[in-house]
């Protein structure tokens, strides 16, 4: 983990001991980061897109957890384990159809 800032290493271990789950949204991991630096103050706070994509293609490459990044109906970030050719497919997806319905108004 010596590339990744200490911010990073957090999200890394704590989506190292999420694991197990299949489907992590973002808030769940921002609380589990905050929970595991032992950080307190508003809850709302969530994690920089850009940080979790390092995250994820540092666990991709190294730990072998593959993980990918999709955006949902309400424009949540959630983190999913799948192949690791689909990662981003599902957010690229999802982003297209915004900017469609976007450019729609």
């Amino acid at each position: 983990m010596e590339t990744l800032t200490p911010i990073q290493k957090e999200i890394v271990t704590a989506l190292e001991q999420m694991k197990e789950k299949s489907l992590i949204t973002e808030a769940n991991l921002a609380k589990k980061v905050r929970e595991n630096a032992k950080i307190s103050g508003k809850n709302k706070a969530g994690i920089c897109l850009k940080d979790l994509e390092v995250c994820i293609e540092y666990l991709g490459e190294n730990n072998q957890l593959p993980y990918a990044l999709h955006l949902n109906s309400a424009n949540d970030i959630l983190i999913k384990k799948e192949n690791r050719g689909n990662c981003w497919m599902g957010m690229r997806k999802n982003v297209v159809s915004l900017v469609r319905s976007l450019s729609l108004f």
